[in-house]
């Protein structure tokens, strides 16, 4: 039953986050952006070990919903959450873990693949992985620069 109300709460976290995220007027995006900062970490730590029990198990299962819903929460955060999100050493490790977590997810599912089970949860999960980066991106072009290397070590990395 635990189970049911974790994947629950984080459901509702996500719905919360992304509705006050949208708000316009300059007291609530300040007021929201307080909230993005003390939340920041806590979410990335726990988007991270939620990773890592999915990884170090192999199989599909609660692991990668949950970490799907809260890396789609710190999607949010990382780019409405933060007036300048380059400036944040937060936000700076969470990118490059999303580009580590992104390989990482490419080799899980090449074993997938390979032991003929399904692939569907994690082409959903590193499509939302590469969502997150990209939305920074588009967001804060001008700040990709910082992850250049990262990126070009990502690329040879998978592609070699």
């Amino acid at each position: 039953m635990h189970i049911y109300i974790f994947n629950r709460a984080l459901l509702v976290t996500y719905h919360v986050i992304k509705i006050l995220s949208t708000k316009r007027l300059t007291g609530d995006r300040k007021i929201f952006q307080d909230m993005a900062k003390e939340i920041f970490d806590y979410l990335c730590g726990l988007w991270d070990s939620l990773f890592m029990a999915w990884a170090s198990s192999g199989a599909p299962g609660d692991s990668i919903h949950r970490a799907h819903y809260a890396l789609k929460i710190l999607r949010i955060l990382c780019v409405r959450g933060y007036k300048t999100p380059h400036e944040s050493e937060s936000v700076k490790k969470f990118i490059l873990t999303v580009m580590q977590r992104a390989k990482e997810t490419l080799e899980i599912s090449e074993f997938f693949l390979i032991e003929g089970t399904s692939q569907y949860l994690p082409s959903v999960y590193l499509r939302s992985v590469f969502n997150a980066f990209f939305l920074y991106v588009r967001v804060n072009p001008t700040r990709y620069v910082y992850f250049i290397g990262e990126a070009h070590n990502y690329h040879v990395e998978s592609s070699g």
